[in-house]
């Protein structure tokens, strides 16, 4: 999930408890992949030692950021990260996990330096933040009803119906850009930091009409949950994840980059997706 906006209007920064974490296994993993790699993209090390990136990430999205059985910061995300830190020995990566909606907030405030959280390209977060050039992730949006509904087959047909959404999320952004050029013609859930089985028992349950997911989570809810959830019509939007950065950030995306360029050509990213994710999401949906 990705922002569209920092905040539902009105509504402001949620008072949350964040948790940090430095990612130690750079090391390791750096020379596991090899010295020569790591060391041509390590450009102007710094002798009194890495920079501290902080890097803002959510806990509550599994299976790509949340908190595992030892309390410690777990998902694919977290693994990219760690793989992309172990090419940057100039970097010292340490992991912000806090409340979704507060991730961009604090970017565009200075308190982070990345932002790592499923965040797919839109014309509103292009204004305010930097895009990496490369994503790490595929992110096809459909939307999603009770499988035994078959009045619904597009967002057209859910005038004066409920949608919910997270709230600075791209699905939000869809709504509401859908909704300013049709009247608000689709009533909006702002549903912040639920969980996966609260979707699918707000559509079930019918306290919402729809929702709208990725394939493989749509996919992965009804293996856990049983078969409730059906996708309808063809995909809403058709993007990737990407990292984020402030307007000023420019060598540490150049970085960022390069790491995932190479990640990818060695296969590396796709590996982490298939473990993380169950299939390689990474080139295909």
């Amino acid at each position: 999930m990705s922002p569209g906006r920092d905040a539902i209007p009105g509504e402001g920064r949620r008072p949350v408890v964040t948790r940090r974490h430095v990612l130690r296994a750079s090391l390791a993993l750096g020379l596991t992949l090899g010295g020569g790699v790591a060391s041509r993209l390590a450009s102007g090390r710094p002798a009194a030692g890495p920079r501290s990136i902080l890097i803002g990430t959510g806990r509550l999205m599994k299976p790509y950021c949340y908190v595992d059985e030892d309390d410690r910061p777990a998902g694919y995300e977290i693994d990219v990260l760690n793989r992309i830190n172990a090419l940057l020995p100039q970097y010292r990566f340490e992991i912000i996990q806090q409340e979704f909606v507060n991730i961009l907030m604090d970017l565009r405030a200075g308190k982070i330096d990345v932002a790592a959280h499923q965040y797919e390209r839109n014309a509103e977060r292009e204004k305010a933040f930097l895009f990496a050039d490369e994503g790490y992730t595929n992110y096809v949006l459909h939307l999603v009803v009770r499988r035994d509904r078959d009045d619904v087959a597009g967002l057209s047909d859910l005038a004066g119906k409920t949608v919910s959404v997270e709230p600075g999320s791209n699905t939000a952004y869809l709504v509401e850009l859908y909704n300013a050029r049709h009247g608000n013609a689709i009533a909006v859930r702002y549903a912040s930091g639920v969980t996966a089985l609260s979707y699918v028992a707000d559509v079930v349950d019918g306290r919402t009409d729809a929702v709208i997911l990725l394939k493989r989570t749509v996919e992965e809810l009804n293996r856990t949950f049983g078969n409730h959830l059906k996708i309808v019509g063809p995909p809403l939007s058709t993007s990737h994840a990407f990292h984020l950065f402030r307007k000023d950030g420019t060598g540490l995306k150049s970085d960022f980059d390069s790491a995932l360029r190479l990640l990818k050509r060695d296969g590396t990213l796709q590996q982490l997706s298939v473990a993380s994710l169950g299939g390689n999401f990474v080139d295909e949906e």
